[in-house]
C-alpha cells in the first residue's frame, strides 16, 4: 500500500551528521593526555555539553559574546543589620526584586552569597538574612546583580602557546596568560579583574571592551547545547585557514596538507559523533565552582589545592536540597555559562531561559559509604604512587595500577583534586560534595 506519511529521516537521531565535527581551534586546553605520542590538549572532556560557533566547529556550550546587560558592580561600605534584615551601603543604584551578590572580604563574610533585594533608596538596599545576630559594620567588598551581565574569556596557559588559536586574532597564541574577552557588561570597565579557574588573574583594558562589543562568534550570541561529547576531544592540530576576524574568527579547517599540521607525522584530531539524547553520571563539586576549596579551608585538609585540572573534567554544580531550583530529582538542568562552560548546572528562572533547559536530574548518589565491595576492586588516585609515566605533566593523572586500592571510584578523586582522599586520611568529614554523582537525563531540542 505505500507509506501513508513520507519518513523524513535523515540519520540516526542520537549520533547525528554534523557540518564541522571537529573542535574549534580557539579553545584553551583543559589538560594534556599523557598516552597521546605528543601528549595532546584535550579540549573537550567526555560528557561535556557542546554547541557550535558561526564557523560550525564544536565548542563548550555556554560560551558567550558581545555587549551584555549591565552588571551594576559596586563597592560596599557598610552593612547595618537589624532584625533579620540587613541595609547595604553601596555606590550604585538597585531596584526591588534585583538579584544581588554579596563578595565581601572583611567583617560580614558570612553574608555572602545571592539575595532579591526588598526595598532600594539611593545608594542603599535592604535584603534578608537569616540571622539578627551578626554585627553592623564598615565594610570591605563588592556586590553586583546576579543575573546582570558579566564577563567571558578565554585565558590561555602554556598547553596553548603555539598551537591554539588566539579566538579574536586568528594569531597562535605567543605566551601564557594571553586572554580574549568575548563579551562584558555594558557597564564594564578598563581596570576590572577577571580571575580564571586556575587562580591566574586578568585586568581588563580598553581594547578588550572594544573587542567584546564587536565579538560575534556564536549564534544568538551564547552557544546553545546539540548534543554531549562521547570521548575526549582532542586538539584539532590540522590547519587553519582564517577568513576573517571581523567579530571574531571566521574559519575552515585543512587536515589535508601536511605542511599546516602543527604536529608532524601524527594525524590530527578525527571528527567526532555527539550523543544528542543520553543519560551522564557526573560528579558533583558543590553549590559553586569554588564550594571545595572553601570545605578544605574550612575543615583544615593540608595539602589540598583545587587546581584546573579537576575542574576539566565534566562535573554538575549547583546547590543540593529539595526542590526545583536545587540539584535534586525532577529538577531541570541547564549548560553553565561562562568559566564553567560544558558543564551542567541547575536551571535559575531568573537568569536562564525555559528554552535552556537540557535535561533533568534522575537521582544524586553519595557513594559513600562504599558499596558492593567497590574498596575492595577499585583503584584509587595517589599523587604520591607513581603508576603512570614519571615525565607526566599532570600528576593528578597518575593512578596506581592494578587493584591495590584505598577504595573510591578514581574519578571521583580526579574530579574533586582529590578531596576525598585527603579528608579520608586526615579524619576530616567526608562530605557529599567529596563523592556524589548527579544522574541526568539530557536530550537536545
Amino acid at each position: 500500500m505505500g507509506h501513508v506519511v513520507t519518513d523524513h529521516e535523515f540519520t540516526e537521531t542520537r549520533r547525528p551528521f554534523l557540518p564541522v565535527s571537529y573542535p574549534a581551534p580557539y579553545i584553551p586546553a583543559l589538560r594534556q593526555d599523557p598516552a597521546h605520542p605528543v601528549l595532546a590538549n584535550v579540549v573537550l572532556s567526555s560528557q561535556h555539553l557542546v554547541g557550535l560557533d558561526k564557523s560550525n566547529a564544536l565548542i563548550p556550550a555556554g560560551y558567550f559574546c558581545g555587549t551584555q546587560g549591565a552588571a551594576k558592580k559596586a563597592t560596599v561600605t557598610n552593612i547595618a543589620v537589624t532584625n533579620n534584615v540587613a541595609t547595604v551601603t553601596a555606590a550604585n543604584s538597585y531596584a526591588v526584586g534585583d538579584l544581588v551578590s554579596l563578595n565581601l572580604t572583611t567583617n560580614n563574610t558570612t553574608l555572602n552569597g545571592s539575595y532579591a533585594v526588598a526595598s532600594a533608596s539611593g545608594t542603599q538596599f535592604t535584603v534578608p538574612v537569616t540571622s539578627a545576630n551578626i554585627a553592623s559594620a564598615a565594610q570591605t567588598g563588592t556586590t553586583t546583580l546576579t543575573n546582570g551581565g558579566k564577563y567571558f574569556a578565554l585565558h590561555y596557559t602554556a598547553l596553548d602557546v603555539g598551537t591554539t588559536t588566539n579566538a579574536l586574532t586568528g594569531n597562535y597564541v605567543a605566551a601564557p596568560g594571553e586572554t580574549a574577552v568575548l563579551a562584558a557588561p555594558s557597564d564594564g570597565a578598563a581596570g576590572d579583574v577577571l580571575t580564571f579557574a586556575d587562580g591566574t588573574t586578568y585586568t581588563i583594558q580598553a581594547s578588550d571592551l572594544t573587542g567584546a562589543a564587536a565579538c560575534n562568534l556564536f549564534p544568538q550570541g551564547v552557544a546553545r547545547p546539540i548534543g554531549i561529547t562521547i570521548r575526549q576531544v582532542f586538539q584539532y592540530i590540522g590547519g587553519v585557514n582564517v577568513i576573517s576576524t571581523t567579530g571574531g574568527l571566521v574559519y575552515t579547517l585543512d587536515g589535508v596538507l601536511p605542511l599546516k599540521y602543527q604536529f608532524l607525522n601524527y594525524m590530527h584530531e578525527a571528527g567526532t559523533a555527539i550523543e544528542t539524547e543520553m543519560i551522564i553520571r557526573t560528579p558533583w563539586i558543590g553549590a559553586t565552582e569554588t564550594t571545595l576549596t572553601q570545605l578544605a579551608a574550612q575543615d583544615g585538609l593540608v595539602g589540598y589545592r583545587q587546581t584546573s585540572y579537576g575542574r576539566s573534567f565534566a562535573h554538575a554544580v549547583g546547590a543540593a536540597g529539595f526542590g526545583m531550583q536545587y540539584l535534586a530529582p525532577g529538577a531541570r538542568v541547564v549548560a553553565a555559562r561562562g568559566q564553567s562552560a560544558g558543564n551542567v548546572t541547575i536551571y535559575n528562572p531568573a537568569i536562564d531561559n525555559p528554552t535552556d533547559v537540557v535535561g533533568i536530574v534522575l537521582g544524586v548518589i553519595n557513594q559513600y559509604p562504599i558499596k558492593d565491595y567497590v574498596d575492595r576492586v577499585r583503584t584509587l588516585y595517589n599523587p604520591s604512587q607513581l603508576g603512570g609515566p614519571i615525565a607526566d605533566p599532570n600528576p593528578a593523572s597518575i593512578m596506581m595500577g592494578g587493584s591495590a586500592t584505598a577504595g573510591m571510584d578514581y574519578i571521583i578523586n580526579l574530579s574533586t583534586d582529590a578531596a576525598f582522599k585527603m579528608a579520608h586520611d586526615q579524619n576530616k568529614t567526608l562530605r557529599p560534595e567529596y563523592s556524589t554523582f548527579v544522574e541526568v537525563a539530557f536530550r537536545s531540542f
